[in-house]
């Protein structure tokens, strides 16, 4: 090997690990956390026109699957319906990429290319995801009660679905008409 050689692969060598240290360094950046569970966009309150129905709507990642009002006394109300509406929107990623190739071998020249990758004009890439706007009633069949300790009661919804992430979300229940 000739002296020409040997300093070609050294500077082989010094690109390769100054890339590979500057694309982990970029990927040490750009590797997402788990997230967090969401923290859904909640309103509770009687149904306008019917003072006897509870009606729940929640802005979250996962769908309301099951929605019930908890009594002091351990007795549980179902809600009637549960309509949930997907909308799919777009999040912004960081689109920067770094890249090295070293060719040849024992009778070829070795060839280096390094390269980067950055949005242009500091545009980031979309990506979807999900989120659901979901509507559950419940009717209360017994108001006298519910008004002698409502603050008692809770809401208890059920999120996500029995093939994904399910969590349960306890809230307070809401304040009936005229209070």
């Amino acid at each position: 090997m000739t002296a020409m050689d040997r300093l070609s692969v050294s500077c082989v060598r010094m690109l390769l690990a100054a890339a590979l240290a500057a694309g982990l360094a970029a990927c040490a950046d750009e590797s997402p956390a788990p997230a967090p569970p969401s923290r859904p966009t909640f309103t509770a309150g009687f149904l306008a026109g019917s003072p006897d129905t509870v009606e729940v709507t929640l802005e979250d990642r996962q769908p309301i699957e099951k929605a019930e009002l908890l009594a002091p006394d351990g007795t549980t109300l179902a809600a009637d319906r549960v309509s949930t509406d997907r909308t799919i929107t777009r999040e912004d990623q960081d689109g920067f990429g770094i890249g090295v190739t070293a060719e040849g071998g024992s009778s070829d020249p070795v060839h280096t290319d390094v390269g980067v990758s950055l949005p242009l004009f500091g545009t980031a890439q979309p990506s979807p995801a999900e989120f659901y706007a979901s509507r559950a009633l419940i009717r209360i069949p017994d108001m006298a009660a519910y008004r002698a300790g409502w603050q008692r009661w809770k809401l208890r919804l059920l999120l996500g679905s029995p093939t994904g992430t399910e969590r349960n979300v306890e809230l307070p229940a809401p304040r009936p008409p005229g209070e």
